[in-house]
């Protein structure tokens, strides 16, 4: 008698909430050891301000910062979430 295993489709991936005008996204220590997207690091472009152009908030501590310069605020970003280990408040 011959057992064969049955094909199991893998699950599909959950999308993350999409955020107007983000330009990149760097998950936190937290998040990665929760395997909890959304505990990440959002850079968005406000658009056309003239000051602080762009923009980065951490979900995990809440943090953020804003420049006119987009590559040294995603290295900033980077940096952040690479140390972060903070958990979102939690919500009632």
């Amino acid at each position: 008698m011959k057992f064969r295993r049955r094909q199991q489709a893998a699950p599909e991936p959950q999308p993350v909430a999409p955020h107007a005008n983000v330009i990149a996204r760097f998950l936190t220590v937290s998040g990665a050891a929760l395997a909890n997207p959304e505990i990440a690091v959002v850079v968005e472009d406000r658009g056309d301000r003239r000051v602080d152009r762009y923009a980065y908030a951490c979900a995990g501590c809440g943090g953020s910062y804003k420049s006119d310069a987009e590559g040294h605020l995603c290295e900033l970003a980077q940096r952040h979430a690479k140390e972060c280990t903070a958990l979102p408040t939690p919500r009632p």
